[in-house]
């Protein structure tokens, strides 16, 4: 082990690397113990593998309860719920275009995956956006 404690640029580099892998793996809503364990399969030990893993997810926690954080928070959720509308109102609008073309016996497609999971989405951006205004 060396004696200077000091990091090199490229250990610094390469923590700052494994920082922002974490914290994009928790904002993405990824398992903590999966994250240790994709860790654990590059040589971390899982005790330090979970220290980081929990320092960083309270890092972030701490920085939603923020002004810039709580502002991030809201935009993200604004673009969750205009996603979701645009599946939804997508989704609905071939639907009806489909069926009209279909008058008299002819073939149509419903569209229910987009319908329904861009309605689950624009609910969730929603509720999200309330929470964090």
């Amino acid at each position: 082990m060396r004696e200077n404690k000091e990091l090199t640029i490229d250990e610094k580099l390469a923590l700052d690397r494994l920082y922002t892998y974490i914290d994009q793996s928790l904002v993405e809503g990824k398992d903590k113990g999966k994250i240790i364990k994709e860790l654990m399969k590059n040589d971390w030990a899982e005790d330090v593998a979970a220290e980081m893993v929990n320092t960083r997810k309270e890092v972030i926690e701490e920085y939603k309860m923020t002004p810039q954080g709580k502002i991030e928070m809201a935009n993200a959720y604004k673009r969750l719920m205009v996603k979701g509308f645009l599946w939804f109102a997508g989704g609905a609008m071939v639907t009806g275009i489909t069926y009209a073309l279909a008058e008299g016996g002819g073939w149509y497609f419903i569209f229910f995956g987009a319908i329904i999971f861009g309605f689950i989405d624009f609910v969730r951006g929603f509720i999200g956006w309330l929470n964090h205004r």
